[in-house]
């Protein structure tokens, strides 16, 4: 009898609601982020409509156009015409495809009344990865694992590897690098060398299964012979008012017994500009004996806290500049 009596005080409450006269709300502004596949891409005026997991999405003129870190990208290029993200030519090796659609999307934004406005989006063809050995390596025929494979073109005026795919500045290809960062010559890789790659599958101008990569890890010699430092990654954490504790990877080219590197920050505003390493000795690499590859790790004294990017200094190279993951 208590339940009976229950659900009829529940349904005498709601009934008693409906009949209340409705008030007006506003839908309060909600951050949102998603990721899946691009249904369909059209200009809407000056803006562009986006739709990813049946969710549409307006993406502003203003954030395709503007300047600032925010916009639209792909894995190697920030796409700042409505015409290249709206295109509907085929990437090479996709035929009978439209572009970025049927490929996949990230987007961070607001929703609200008005729907879903973007603040930023990445947008690439397809996520496909393969990590092998290098199988072919000759004039025209680059394999990983049996297939074919395509470095896509850096530039208009630098070719595909092998050459023949059109530069596509929606996708431009990132130089071959070796496990250091450094950038290689593709030509000189062995076949057996270990290759990690980052592109989309397709077919090649016969039909025929095609691998195209916008970035390929590999081992060979490193293509400019001057001096030159790489950082593959920088953390940081402040331990204290007056100690940080860093952890930064990365490289050195060419490697001589008793190589060394210095560790800075970007400005006077951390440290007094001092240095938080000098003469930090770097051991020969191990895959590449040309090379050396050092891991500083330390909990220097130092004022200002963390900072958000950091320099690392060799031999004359140009500095290298990395973003500072503050943990």
């Amino acid at each position: 009898m208590r339940s009976v009596l229950y659900t009829s005080a529940l349904l005498s409450t709601a009934m008693a609601a409906v009949s209340l006269p409705a008030q007006a709300q506003t839908r309060p502004q909600t951050p949102v982020e998603f990721e899946g596949p691009i249904q369909s891409i059209e200009e809407d005026g000056s803006d562009v409509k986006l739709k990813v997991n049946g969710i549409v999405v307006t993406i502003p003129n203003g954030l395709i156009t503007g300047g600032g870190s925010d916009g639209v990208h792909t894995p190697t290029a920030r796409l700042t015409s409505v015409a290249d993200v709206v295109s509907t030519t085929p990437f090479a090796g996709r035929p009978g495809t439209y572009g970025f659609v049927g490929g996949t999307a990230i987007v961070v934004g607001i929703s609200g009344d008005g729907g879903v406005t973007a603040t930023d989006v990445f947008m690439e063809p397809a996520e496909n990865v393969i990590l092998g050995a290098v199988t072919a390596n000759s004039p025209g025929d680059f394999r990983v694992e049996g297939v074919k494979v395509y470095l896509l073109a850096p530039s208009s005026a630098k070719p595909s590897y092998p050459p023949g795919i059109p530069f596509d500045p929606r996708l431009p290809g990132l130089p071959m690098k070796n496990e250091l960062g450094f950038a290689i010559d593709p030509a000189k890789v062995q076949v057996y060398a270990d290759a990690a790659l980052e592109g989309y599958f397709g077919k090649d101008v016969d039909g025929k299964d095609a691998f195209y990569a916008f970035s390929i890890d590999s081992v060979s010699d490193v293509e400019d012979p001057n001096p030159t430092v790489s950082i593959l990654r920088a953390q940081c954490r402040v331990r204290s008012t007056t100690q940080v504790e860093w952890e930064i990877r990365g490289g050195v080219y060419p490697w001589v017994q008793g190589a060394t590197i210095g560790v800075y920050p970007p400005s006077t505003a951390f440290n007094g500009g001092r240095a938080y390493a000098t003469n930090f000795a770097v051991p020969q690499d191990t895959v590449d004996p040309k090379a050396g590859a050092f891991r500083y790790t330390a909990k220097p004294n130092a004022t200002g806290g963390c900072p958000s990017s950091v320099v690392v200094k060799f031999n004359g190279a140009p500095d290298a500049v990395a973003n500072v993951e503050v943990r």
